[in-house]
């Protein structure tokens, strides 16, 4: 249960696509030995291979190819290199969001 947890907690506080598949299948596997805790069930044999197939396709379509709109891989490098954000020095940044709403900002 202890490692089903821990992994659930990298699967969520994933900081890059690696670490986010990394959880997920660990998530996936500690999810399906909790399920064959009684393996004699045949209820439970067939859960757990429902939830293996829908975590695979998962974890497939995580991993798959995914399109982008840069011309080069340059602006993707650039991209990933970037230590700040797009949103960086917008006119609400340097508020609290209740003092924005006081200012009738939205």
């Amino acid at each position: 249960m202890c490692a089903t947890l821990a992994a659930v907690l990298v699967l969520v506080q994933a900081g890059n696509l690696a670490q986010l598949v990394s959880g997920w299948i660990a998530t996936s596997l500690c999810l399906h030995r909790s399920l064959l805790f009684y393996p004699d069930r045949v209820a439970a044999r067939r859960a757990a291979r429902k939830m293996l197939i829908f975590t695979r396709l998962g974890a497939v379509s995580l991993t798959a190819a995914q399109s982008s709109e840069a011309e080069t891989i340059a602006v993707v490098l650039e991209t990933l290199r970037a230590e700040t954000s797009e949103r960086r020095g917008r006119l609400g940044d340097n508020r609290s969001l209740e003092q924005q709403k006081r200012e009738g900002y939205f």
